[in-house]
Protein backbone atom coordinates (compact mmCIF):
# COMPACT_ATOMS: atom_id res chain seq x y z
CA UNK A 1 0.00 0.00 0.00
CA UNK A 2 2.74 2.25 0.55
CA UNK A 3 3.92 1.85 -2.49
CA UNK A 4 0.50 2.67 -4.41
CA UNK A 5 0.45 5.75 -1.80
CA UNK A 6 3.86 6.81 -3.29
CA UNK A 7 2.57 6.79 -7.02
CA UNK A 8 -0.24 8.45 -6.79
CA UNK A 9 1.48 11.20 -5.25
CA UNK A 10 3.73 11.29 -8.29
CA UNK A 11 0.43 11.03 -10.45
CA UNK A 12 -0.66 14.31 -8.26
CA UNK A 13 2.35 15.70 -9.75
CA UNK A 14 2.06 14.53 -13.12
CA UNK A 15 -1.87 15.59 -13.38
CA UNK A 16 -0.64 18.39 -12.07
CA UNK A 17 1.62 19.29 -15.09
CA UNK A 18 -0.01 17.81 -17.21
CA UNK A 19 -2.86 20.09 -16.45
CA UNK A 20 -0.25 22.93 -17.18
CA UNK A 21 0.82 21.45 -21.04
CA UNK A 22 -2.59 19.68 -22.22
CA UNK A 23 -4.82 18.67 -19.93
CA UNK A 24 -7.39 21.79 -20.96
CA UNK A 25 -7.39 20.26 -24.94
CA UNK A 26 -7.96 16.80 -23.66
CA UNK A 27 -11.02 17.72 -21.40
CA UNK A 28 -12.67 19.28 -24.65
CA UNK A 29 -12.58 15.88 -26.50
CA UNK A 30 -15.45 13.04 -26.44
CA UNK A 31 -16.55 10.00 -28.44
CA UNK A 32 -19.89 10.40 -29.37
CA UNK A 33 -21.95 7.86 -30.76
CA UNK A 34 -21.29 7.21 -34.61
CA UNK A 35 -17.22 8.83 -34.51
CA UNK A 36 -15.62 7.52 -36.96
CA UNK A 37 -12.01 5.36 -36.23
CA UNK A 38 -8.90 3.85 -37.24
CA UNK A 39 -7.23 0.78 -35.69
CA UNK A 40 -3.38 1.05 -35.52
CA UNK A 41 -2.85 -0.67 -31.85
CA UNK A 42 -3.66 -4.31 -33.06
CA UNK A 43 -0.69 -5.20 -35.33
CA UNK A 44 -2.81 -4.46 -39.01
CA UNK A 45 -3.10 -1.33 -41.63
CA UNK A 46 -6.21 0.52 -41.37
CA UNK A 47 -7.79 2.31 -44.33
CA UNK A 48 -8.37 5.62 -43.48
CA UNK A 49 -7.74 8.30 -40.69
CA UNK A 50 -11.09 8.31 -38.48
CA UNK A 51 -11.67 10.62 -36.02
CA UNK A 52 -10.74 8.56 -33.51
CA UNK A 53 -7.42 7.05 -33.88
CA UNK A 54 -6.50 3.74 -31.59
CA UNK A 55 -2.78 3.34 -30.88
CA UNK A 56 -0.32 1.18 -29.30
CA UNK A 57 0.89 2.92 -26.06
CA UNK A 58 4.11 1.73 -25.63
CA UNK A 59 5.38 1.57 -29.63
CA UNK A 60 3.93 5.63 -30.43
CA UNK A 61 6.15 7.76 -29.82
CA UNK A 62 4.82 11.58 -28.26
CA UNK A 63 5.88 13.22 -31.95
CA UNK A 64 3.48 10.86 -33.83
CA UNK A 65 1.03 11.06 -31.15
CA UNK A 66 1.30 14.96 -31.34
CA UNK A 67 0.89 14.66 -35.11
CA UNK A 68 -2.51 12.89 -34.93
CA UNK A 69 -3.65 15.07 -32.44
CA UNK A 70 -2.62 18.33 -34.45
CA UNK A 71 -4.64 17.46 -37.39
CA UNK A 72 -7.70 16.83 -35.11
CA UNK A 73 -8.08 13.24 -34.21
CA UNK A 74 -9.07 11.94 -30.60
CA UNK A 75 -5.93 9.66 -29.81
CA UNK A 76 -6.62 6.78 -27.54
CA UNK A 77 -3.76 4.68 -26.46
CA UNK A 78 -3.98 0.60 -26.04
CA UNK A 79 -2.48 -0.92 -23.26
CA UNK A 80 -2.94 -4.42 -21.17
CA UNK A 81 -4.77 -3.88 -17.34
CA UNK A 82 -5.21 -7.71 -17.21
CA UNK A 83 -1.73 -9.49 -18.27
CA UNK A 84 1.69 -9.33 -18.53
CA UNK A 85 3.44 -9.08 -22.03
CA UNK A 86 6.88 -10.17 -22.46
CA UNK A 87 7.35 -7.61 -25.23
CA UNK A 88 6.61 -4.47 -22.16
CA UNK A 89 9.42 -2.80 -20.66
CA UNK A 90 7.42 -3.30 -17.38
CA UNK A 91 7.12 -7.39 -18.06
CA UNK A 92 9.13 -8.28 -15.30
CA UNK A 93 7.92 -6.70 -12.21
CA UNK A 94 4.51 -7.20 -13.61
CA UNK A 95 5.82 -11.08 -13.49
CA UNK A 96 5.76 -10.85 -9.92
CA UNK A 97 1.95 -10.59 -9.55
CA UNK A 98 1.20 -13.40 -12.82
CA UNK A 99 -1.72 -15.59 -11.70
CA UNK A 100 0.84 -18.35 -13.29
CA UNK A 101 -1.45 -19.03 -16.08
CA UNK A 102 -1.17 -17.53 -19.71
CA UNK A 103 -3.68 -16.36 -22.33
CA UNK A 104 -1.68 -16.50 -25.51
CA UNK A 105 2.50 -17.21 -25.81
CA UNK A 106 4.01 -14.45 -23.54
CA UNK A 107 1.00 -13.23 -22.19
CA UNK A 108 0.60 -13.93 -18.64
CA UNK A 109 -2.54 -13.00 -16.61
CA UNK A 110 -2.17 -11.17 -13.55
CA UNK A 111 -3.72 -12.17 -10.26
CA UNK A 112 -6.83 -9.97 -9.24
CA UNK A 113 -6.29 -10.53 -5.76
CA UNK A 114 -3.11 -8.67 -6.19
CA UNK A 115 -4.47 -5.91 -8.20
CA UNK A 116 -3.58 -3.18 -5.53
CA UNK A 117 0.31 -4.88 -5.63
CA UNK A 118 0.67 -4.05 -9.29
CA UNK A 119 -1.88 -1.23 -9.89
CA UNK A 120 1.40 0.94 -9.07
CA UNK A 121 2.59 -0.23 -12.78
CA UNK A 122 -0.89 0.36 -14.32
CA UNK A 123 -0.90 4.12 -12.76
CA UNK A 124 2.96 4.16 -14.19
CA UNK A 125 1.40 3.36 -17.53
CA UNK A 126 -1.87 6.19 -17.31
CA UNK A 127 0.96 8.50 -16.19
CA UNK A 128 2.92 7.97 -19.14
CA UNK A 129 -0.39 8.47 -21.54
CA UNK A 130 -1.19 11.40 -20.39
CA UNK A 131 2.15 12.41 -20.63
CA UNK A 132 2.39 11.61 -24.38
CA UNK A 133 -0.87 13.55 -25.32
CA UNK A 134 -3.26 10.71 -25.32
CA UNK A 135 -6.80 12.00 -24.98
CA UNK A 136 -7.42 8.96 -23.67
CA UNK A 137 -6.96 5.30 -22.89
CA UNK A 138 -8.11 1.65 -24.27
CA UNK A 139 -7.13 -1.17 -21.24
CA UNK A 140 -7.57 -4.64 -22.28
CA UNK A 141 -8.12 -7.47 -20.30
CA UNK A 142 -10.49 -6.64 -18.04
CA UNK A 143 -12.39 -9.91 -18.47
CA UNK A 144 -10.09 -11.88 -16.29
CA UNK A 145 -12.54 -13.14 -14.07
CA UNK A 146 -14.70 -14.77 -16.88
CA UNK A 147 -11.70 -17.34 -17.08
CA UNK A 148 -12.40 -19.07 -13.50
CA UNK A 149 -9.53 -20.98 -12.76
CA UNK A 150 -7.29 -19.72 -15.04
CA UNK A 151 -7.42 -16.29 -13.83
CA UNK A 152 -7.23 -17.41 -10.03
CA UNK A 153 -7.52 -20.94 -8.62
CA UNK A 154 -9.76 -21.12 -5.72
CA UNK A 155 -12.00 -18.33 -6.92
CA UNK A 156 -15.46 -18.25 -7.75
CA UNK A 157 -16.58 -16.14 -11.02
CA UNK A 158 -18.69 -14.07 -8.75
CA UNK A 159 -16.01 -13.49 -6.57
CA UNK A 160 -13.45 -12.65 -8.80
CA UNK A 161 -15.94 -10.39 -10.85
CA UNK A 162 -16.11 -8.25 -7.67
CA UNK A 163 -12.56 -7.84 -7.20
CA UNK A 164 -12.72 -6.72 -11.46
CA UNK A 165 -15.44 -4.15 -10.35
CA UNK A 166 -12.46 -2.45 -8.02
CA UNK A 167 -9.84 -2.31 -10.07
CA UNK A 168 -11.82 -1.23 -13.38
CA UNK A 169 -13.36 1.74 -11.07
CA UNK A 170 -10.24 2.48 -9.40
CA UNK A 171 -8.20 2.27 -13.25
CA UNK A 172 -11.01 4.85 -14.93
CA UNK A 173 -10.83 6.87 -11.59
CA UNK A 174 -6.85 7.47 -11.97
CA UNK A 175 -7.34 7.68 -15.84
CA UNK A 176 -9.55 10.74 -15.45
CA UNK A 177 -7.67 12.28 -12.61
CA UNK A 178 -5.26 12.56 -15.82
CA UNK A 179 -7.96 14.08 -17.70
CA UNK A 180 -7.88 10.50 -19.98
CA UNK A 181 -10.81 9.21 -21.37
CA UNK A 182 -11.39 5.70 -20.40
CA UNK A 183 -12.89 3.09 -22.60
CA UNK A 184 -14.13 -0.38 -21.54
CA UNK A 185 -13.02 -3.15 -24.06
CA UNK A 186 -15.53 -6.28 -23.79
CA UNK A 187 -15.92 -7.09 -20.42
CA UNK A 188 -20.01 -6.46 -20.64
CA UNK A 189 -20.23 -7.19 -16.76
CA UNK A 190 -19.01 -4.23 -15.86
CA UNK A 191 -21.43 -2.01 -17.93
CA UNK A 192 -24.63 -1.89 -15.69
CA UNK A 193 -22.76 -1.00 -12.14
CA UNK A 194 -19.85 1.53 -13.80
CA UNK A 195 -21.34 2.42 -16.70
CA UNK A 196 -20.98 5.89 -15.43
CA UNK A 197 -17.19 6.08 -14.96
CA UNK A 198 -17.08 4.40 -18.63
CA UNK A 199 -16.48 7.19 -21.96
CA UNK A 200 -16.73 4.88 -24.12
CA UNK A 201 -17.06 0.80 -25.75
CA UNK A 202 -14.68 -1.53 -27.64
CA UNK A 203 -15.61 -4.84 -28.26
CA UNK A 204 -14.31 -7.54 -30.27
CA UNK A 205 -16.96 -10.10 -32.15
CA UNK A 206 -19.57 -9.61 -30.45
CA UNK A 207 -21.99 -10.45 -33.32
CA UNK A 208 -21.00 -14.08 -33.63
CA UNK A 209 -22.60 -14.09 -29.61
CA UNK A 210 -25.85 -13.22 -30.72
CA UNK A 211 -27.21 -16.10 -28.29
CA UNK A 212 -26.52 -13.92 -25.48
CA UNK A 213 -26.97 -10.49 -27.32
CA UNK A 214 -23.91 -9.35 -27.20
CA UNK A 215 -23.86 -6.60 -29.14
CA UNK A 216 -27.58 -5.50 -27.50
CA UNK A 217 -25.42 -5.00 -24.45
CA UNK A 218 -24.27 -1.58 -26.17
CA UNK A 219 -27.71 0.20 -26.70
CA UNK A 220 -27.11 1.86 -23.36
CA UNK A 221 -24.20 3.32 -24.80
CA UNK A 222 -25.91 4.97 -27.64
CA UNK A 223 -28.95 6.34 -25.62
CA UNK A 224 -26.42 8.09 -23.25
CA UNK A 225 -24.26 8.73 -26.48
CA UNK A 226 -21.47 7.28 -25.99
CA UNK A 227 -19.27 5.65 -29.03
CA UNK A 228 -18.49 2.52 -29.57
CA UNK A 229 -15.82 0.31 -31.56
CA UNK A 230 -16.45 -2.98 -32.86
CA UNK A 231 -14.51 -5.76 -34.55
CA UNK A 232 -14.81 -8.43 -36.49
CA UNK A 233 -11.69 -11.51 -36.47
CA UNK A 234 -13.84 -13.85 -39.06
CA UNK A 235 -15.08 -11.78 -41.87
CA UNK A 236 -17.31 -8.61 -42.19
CA UNK A 237 -19.72 -10.36 -39.99
CA UNK A 238 -22.68 -9.47 -39.00
CA UNK A 239 -22.55 -5.75 -39.77
CA UNK A 240 -25.40 -4.41 -39.98
CA UNK A 241 -26.38 -5.77 -36.47
CA UNK A 242 -23.31 -3.55 -35.27
CA UNK A 243 -24.78 -0.20 -36.67
CA UNK A 244 -28.48 -1.17 -35.75
CA UNK A 245 -26.96 -0.80 -32.14
CA UNK A 246 -24.59 2.12 -32.27
CA UNK A 247 -21.57 0.14 -32.90
CA UNK A 248 -19.31 1.26 -35.46
CA UNK A 249 -17.79 -1.87 -36.63
CA UNK A 250 -14.53 -2.65 -38.78
CA UNK A 251 -13.42 -6.52 -40.08
CA UNK A 252 -10.31 -8.40 -40.87
CA UNK A 253 -11.07 -11.24 -43.39
CA UNK A 254 -8.28 -14.34 -42.80
CA UNK A 255 -5.30 -13.80 -43.43
CA UNK A 256 -5.29 -10.10 -44.42
CA UNK A 257 -3.28 -7.33 -43.07
CA UNK A 258 -5.86 -4.74 -43.05
CA UNK A 259 -9.01 -3.50 -41.46
CA UNK A 260 -11.99 -2.73 -43.68
CA UNK A 261 -15.22 -0.60 -42.44
CA UNK A 262 -18.33 -2.25 -41.94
Amino acid sequence: MQKLATVLCVLAAVAYDVHGKSIQRRNTKTLKTGTTWSLQAWGYEDELKGEMVDVDLSTTTEDEIKKLSDAGHTVICYYSAGTAESWRPDYLELMDYSSGKSKYDDEWWLDLTEWKGFAPSMAARMANAAEKGCHGVEADNFDCYGYGDDCKQGYSVSELLVLEKEYFKWSADTAHNLGLLFGLKNALDMIDDLFDVIDFGINESCSLYQEWNECGHYQKFAKANKAVFGVEWQGNGECAEKYNNGIMGKYKKSGAEQWKNC
